[in-house]
């Protein structure tokens, strides 16, 4: 019998608990043997309390505990706690261990020779929303320390239960924190195979990722590498182009549009005071999101505060060309918080900016999809914004390894020194069809395999109580509903892997209905 753990430490997060327990009750229909672990006060700091959207509170940890188990008995499905696994002394021993790390080493740790301090940080960077860590400052060494015991606290726990149940697979929430980051690391060392998961790009939808964290790059270097060469069918271009169109709408996403809809060009080109020069827009990112993962920040700016002042730096040079700053929206919003690091940087930046230069800040009533589609050239650090330019055609040049950086529709800027040469070869370029017929191939791609339907647990995007759709298990039984069926056959390892190959078919389809779409979408944009 196939064994499926679900590593579940914020259990209080309603809508992808009952996700889990919905795959589980469908699972457990199917003949899996299933087990659920939960949080029991392992780390005195945590994702589930935030420091600058919903501090602790002294019994922060109990109430966390009883809503937990209130929502599990909701939904009718059993549980462990995972500090039952740990051994008596543990916490005194791991307490101990990081109360005598010196302060510059504790991002360093090693526990067994195993990079916790590397973990650890993962969660760190959330805490306030800030994609650097001073650990000069006390109260960001504070958080670090406790993430630091809590992340050895879980890792040592799931040992002893990978050790007792020996999990065939192990499910969790995306992998970007410290616990699960910890638990990823531990299984593949010990062969258990991984599955992460999220939000679905599009509404109603679920992504997932195998042996990785839904933010690697890797799957989706792999998926390229499938469908690179094969071009889009007229009813593929047609869904590449609503996607597109729908976020330019502020429709169908998953959760938060960040940005309001598009809006009329030459009121936001008089709001800004925009006039004839070439409009370069530079769009920046929601760092400390990413901050956890190194691999993204490769590029000219590893530190993406330095990018705004490049920027400056260069429209000094450039008084022939106008440059808008959109500051990404994410960083001053009330559901996630505000990273107020970024919003300072910011403020400075706009204070600082020559006359060429407007800057538009995170809840100014300017749409990023208006500044697109007036942008001759755009400039990104590494946001999916730069996939939407690229795909009506236009240049794009990005600062960091963004989710389309493989595709080779942006142009990678490695080093400071080439932003100026790259820009005056791009301010020359104009709209092309191969880039945008290369976008939109991977827009569907993207949206399609990140976005796999899945309405029975509908979300609330203001993070409400989540609805069901089903009223018994006996309504998740196997040929009730197909995707729920390839679901339960991906987490149970039944499938070769998540995402569809392409066919010799695929590869032999024909151009021109591409060429003909992406030509019909060109015009419209």
């Amino acid at each position: 019998m196939t064994r499926v753990l679900f590593y579940s430490p914020y259990a209080v997060w309603s809508y992808h608990t009952a996700l889990e327990t919905t795959w589980a009750h469908a699972l457990r229909g199917r003949g899996t043997d299933v087990q659920f672990v939960l949080c029991n006060g392992l780390s005195e700091t945590c994702d589930v309390f935030r420091a600058n959207l919903n501090p602790r509170e002294p019994n922060a940890c109990l109430a966390c505990q009883a809503d937990s188990a209130g929502l599990f008995a909701q939904l009718s499905t059993p549980y462990d706690w995972l500090g039952t696994y740990a051994a008596p002394t543990l916490r005194d021993e791991v307490s101990a261990w990081v109360a005598g790390l010196p302060t510059g080493d504790l991002l360093d740790a090693h526990w067994k020779e195993l990079p916790v301090g590397r973990w650890a940080a993962t969660s760190a960077y959330a805490q306030n929303r800030s994609a650097e860590l001073d650990l000069a400052d006390p109260q960001v060494a504070r958080i670090v320390r406790n993430l630091l015991v809590g992340t050895v606290l879980n890792l040592e726990s799931l040992d002893t239960l990978f050790e007792t149940h020996r999990p065939d697979t192990l499910v969790l929430l995306n992998g970007r924190f410290f616990g699960h980051w910890a638990a990823i690391e531990l299984a593949r060392a010990k062969g258990i195979r991984v599955v992460t998961h999220e939000r679905g790009f599009l509404a109603d939808t679920v992504r997932f990722a195998e042996n990785a964290r839904t933010h690697d790059l890797g799957p989706m270097l792999e998926l390229w590498e499938q469908w690179r060469e094969v071009p889009l069918s007229a009813e593929e271009s047609a869904a590449a182009t609503t996607i597109l169109e729908d976020r330019r709408q502020g429709r169908n996403f998953s959760r938060l549009s960040f940005s309001p809809p598009v809006q009329e060009r030459e009121r936001v080109r008089q709001e800004l005071s925009l006039d004839d020069r070439p409009l370069v827009v530079v769009f920046t990112s929601s760092d400390d999101e990413t901050a956890a993962f190194p691999e993204r920040r490769q590029g000219a700016f590893p530190v993406s505060a330095d990018f705004l002042p490049a920027v400056l730096e260069l429209a000094h040079t450039r008084p022939d060309v106008q440059f808008v700053l959109r500051i990404h929206p994410n960083i001053q919003k009330s559901q996630v918080g505000t990273n107020e690091e970024a919003l300072l940087h910011a403020e400075q930046i706009r204070e600082e900016a020559p006359e060429n230069v407007r800057v538009v800040m995170p809840l100014d009533d300017v749409s990023t999809y208006t500044l697109a589609d007036l942008a001759d050239v755009g400039l990104v650090y590494a946001s999916t914004i730069g996939l939407e330019l690229a795909a009506c055609g236009k240049p794009v040049l990005c600062m960091a390894q963004a989710t389309y950086s493989h595709t080779g529709v942006a142009r990678q800027i490695d080093a400071p020194a080439e932003l100026g040469p790259a820009l005056d070869t791009a301010l020359t370029q104009g709209v092309e069809l191969e880039v945008a017929r290369r976008s939109l191939r991977w827009v569907y791609r993207y949206f399609r395999e990140y976005s796999i339907p899945f309405d029975l647990v509908r979300g609330d995007p203001d993070d409400g109580p989540p609805s069901l759709a089903y009223e018994g298990f006996e309504q998740l039984a196997e040929g009730q509903h197909p995707y729920l069926d390839a679901i339960c056959r991906f987490l149970q390892g039944l499938d070769d892997g998540i995402f569809e190959p392409a066919t010799a078919a695929d590869l032999a389809r024909a151009l021109e209905p591409e060429t003909q779409a992406t030509e019909r979408w060109l015009a419209q944009v």
